[in-house]
């Protein structure tokens, strides 16, 4: 569930239309839309993202996906899986489109690569004529690289930010001061909930939640001093 709330949820808040919004953020905040997986990385596009070959071509009312995805995370069990695919074969960052695609699909075909360990929680994915309606597209065409980066901004502060973590979380840092009853600067505290920054500590990134206006938030953005920029 982490992929679903702390990095395609937030991206879905971002990128999405308000259609997109109402209808994927409510059921994954109420638990009805446990997993979404990310369809970037590729046998010969891994690091260098920007490589990949994964092809959408338009077609009435949609796109067309072929091509195949591995190290997928939890694909066997997820209900939609956030794609990046080649909208422009001439490659390059600007050639790319996100996608939010069904994984009960026609076409989707998922095969378990089994580890060392006996474990199996690694997927390769292909794709054969895979029809995503138009409506299911993730911001414009071509810009697929921004939906990218912001969700990997939100993997960044999501995975880099435990207590794990050398000197501990922002979210320590606050525990620490209530205790020490040093709370008398409360700004960063109180923009903490409507942060809706793409980077920073994990404080900045789960808490974009609050943000979305049915489930008890504001609409506004506010300046958080943790992040040192303001929503976006």
């Amino acid at each position: 569930m982490t992929v679903t709330l702390e990095l395609v949820g937030p991206t879905i808040l971002v990128h999405g239309d308000h259609h997109q919004r109402a209808s994927f953020l409510p059921p994954i905040l109420r638990g009805e839309l446990l997993l979404v997986c990310q369809l970037f990385s590729e046998p010969s596009a891994g690091s260098d993202l920007a490589s990949l070959r994964c092809r959408a071509e338009r077609s009435e009312g949609g796109w067309l996906i072929n091509g195949q995805k591995v190290w997928t995370s939890g694909a066997r069990f997820a209900d939609y899986g956030e794609l990046i695919a080649r909208t422009d074969p001439t490659g390059g960052h600007g050639r790319l489109t996100a996608f939010l695609l069904p994984m009960d699909s026609p076409g989707v075909e998922i095969r378990s690569i089994r580890q060392m360990t006996g474990g199996a929680s690694f997927n390769e994915v292909f794709f054969t004529d895979v029809f995503i309606p138009d409506e299911l597209r993730l911001g414009d065409v071509g810009h697929g690289w921004a939906v990218t980066l912001t969700t990997l901004g939100f993997e960044r502060a999501s995975s880099g930010s435990g207590t794990a973590r050398t000197g501990g979380s922002f979210a320590d840092a606050l525990r620490v001061a209530a205790t020490l009853g040093r709370t008398a600067d409360r700004s960063c505290a109180n923009a903490w909930p409507l942060c809706t920054r793409p980077r920073g500590p994990r404080s900045c990134s789960p808490p974009v939640w609050a943000s979305w206006p049915d489930q008890g938030g504001s609409d506004s953005r506010v300046r958080c001093s943790s992040c040192s920029g303001s929503g976006t």
